[in-house]
């Protein structure tokens, strides 16, 4: 499964990304092995100044995963919905038990409308 930035096919010149707001359960990407350009530095060219998330990026899956911090650099909105933390963990909590070192792992695009 491929997973792709809502903003990858998003033309940046559109007025109305200065003012809309991004929701994802989980921290834009500031790493990615796939694709060339990781969601942080997407979101960081596309206009966006807004991004609503409920859960940073583990270990487990990034280690030292920086999106929140690449965005507030680029005096983009961060805004964490922690009390939304549980239900953005609740598809994967078999991989933050249970992690295989070494091993990669395709996770479940979650993104909020």
């Amino acid at each position: 499964m491929t997973l792709q930035c809502p903003v990858s096919t998003r033309s940046s010149d559109g007025p109305r990304l200065t003012t809309a707001t991004l929701y994802s359960s989980l921290e834009p990407c500031a790493k990615r092995a796939s694709r060339p350009r990781p969601c942080a530095q997407l979101i960081k060219g596309s206009g966006l100044h807004r991004v609503v998330t409920a859960w940073s990026e583990p270990d487990a899956f990034v280690t030292d995963a920086e999106g929140n911090e690449i965005l507030e650099e680029a005096d983009v909105t961060v805004v964490p919905l922690t009390e939304y933390v549980n239900a953005a963990q609740a598809p994967t909590q078999y991989l933050l038990r249970h992690p295989r070192a070494g091993q990669r792992h395709t996770f479940p695009l979650m993104t909020g409308h």
